[in-house]
């Protein structure tokens, strides 16, 4: 899997960086073979001092060239990569969950019922 952070308006090094690393990578491991890149985009809005949240988003680009994509509003970073970490790994099992579905009905091994009875 490749990684990018990236952050709009705020550089994102040391601790948080290295915490989303961790906190996204881990729940992720598990799809390695159908992840091919993760892209975290960390962006401070202008007026965030005035309790505006601060926006989170993950990116993930799977092998079969499809996007997954979820964003997170918080007014803290790590309180945001707390809910992505979660939020992202739902999606991409689910996203994994239809690519399955769809190719047992293109083969013809859906649900099956059983005869007689």
């Amino acid at each position: 899997m490749k990684w990018q952070i990236r952050g709009l308006n705020i550089k994102v090094n040391g601790p948080v960086g290295e915490y989303a690393a961790e906190k996204i990578r881990k729940p992720l491991e598990r799809f390695a073979r159908q992840v091919e890149s993760i892209v975290l985009r960390f962006a401070d809005t202008p007026h965030a001092h005035d309790g505006a949240p601060r926006v989170t988003k993950a990116m993930v680009l799977m092998h079969d060239g499809s996007i997954v994509s979820v964003e997170q509003k918080e007014h803290d970073f790590y309180a945001a990569i707390d809910v992505l970490s979660d939020r992202v790994r739902r999606a991409v099992r689910r996203h994994m969950g239809r690519k399955q579905k769809i190719n047992r009905k293109r083969h013809g091994l859906g649900k099956r019922k059983l005869r007689g009875g």
